[in-house]
């Protein structure tokens, strides 16, 4: 078992502690996405986006996964999307540049 497995465990407790909270949930995504559990990463990354529509952060991890299932189109709207939130935020550019 690797450190993405030990706390996926940890923040699901986090998540059933307090559902609605979208930090918790994008931190649940990661997790999954690290794992290469793409479909609960996007399932997860989703409520969090409707907990939260205008946090970049969000949408932005949206973006990584998409990226990583190679849907590429709807990776670039989504950090185009951080970028006309925040447009100091660099990750966003060099990501989108480079798909």
């Amino acid at each position: 078992m690797n450190d993405y497995e030990k706390a996926l465990g940890d923040i699901s407790a986090l998540v059933e502690l307090k559902p609605d909270n979208a930090l918790y949930r994008r931190m649940r995504a990661t997790n999954d996405w690290r794992l290469k559990k793409y479909a609960a990463a996007l399932a997860e990354i989703e409520r969090a986006i409707a907990l939260n529509k205008n946090d970049g952060e969000n949408i932005e991890v949206r973006a990584g996964i998409l990226a990583a299932v190679k849907s590429y189109v709807e990776a670039i709207e989504d950090f185009s999307t951080v970028i006309r939130i925040n447009n100091t935020t660099a990750h966003s550019f060099n990501e989108r540049g480079s798909l």
